[in-house]
């Protein structure tokens, strides 16, 4: 078997919020060994799961929480971010007020795949399966080029 592949999960912190919450479920029930999770997160302070996170085999990144007047700065950080992390199959960004931002900057930057705030309500095996097949084939694309955007998807 190859290397696990690795989704990056944009976040604004990894405390106890909704999408939080559930990327961590999901995220312990994952073979790891198939499918890592990494966090790029818009906070210096340290978040409810980071500890969890890196038990499980995760890394956490930091960037500058965005604000309006320090738009060219928070560019500037993703940009430097993406052109030194390659190793993404999937950037997942969950903070859509800036998700027109970082997410054209990975793709720039090379990340093959890109999705804006997915909601996945996926067995274990349906969910891996999924990860894999997103990093070796791609998948069908609800928006332009290859970045796409689930609003539902459920498997049973």
């Amino acid at each position: 078997m190859g290397e696990a592949v690795r989704v990056l999960h944009v976040l604004g912190n990894t405390n106890l919020g909704g999408a939080e919450s559930r990327i961590m479920d999901l995220y312990r029930h994952t073979d790891r060994n198939r499918v890592q999770f990494d966090f790029l997160v818009h906070s210096g302070e340290e978040g409810f799961y980071e500890k969890e996170i890196r038990e499980l085999g995760g890394r956490i990144f930091r960037v500058p929480r965005f604000r309006i007047y320090n738009y060219f700065s928070y560019r500037k950080a993703l940009k430097e971010f993406f052109q030194e992390h390659h190793e993404f199959a999937l950037v997942q960004g969950h903070m859509t007020s800036t998700a027109a931002i970082y997410l054209p900057i990975a793709k720039k930057a090379g990340v093959k795949k890109t999705a804006a705030h997915v909601y996945l309500d996926l067995n274990y095996d349906a969910f891996v399966d999924l990860m894999c097949e997103l990093s070796a084939f791609g998948a069908a694309s609800a928006g332009v080029g290859s970045t796409f955007s689930f609003v539902r998807l459920v498997v049973l």
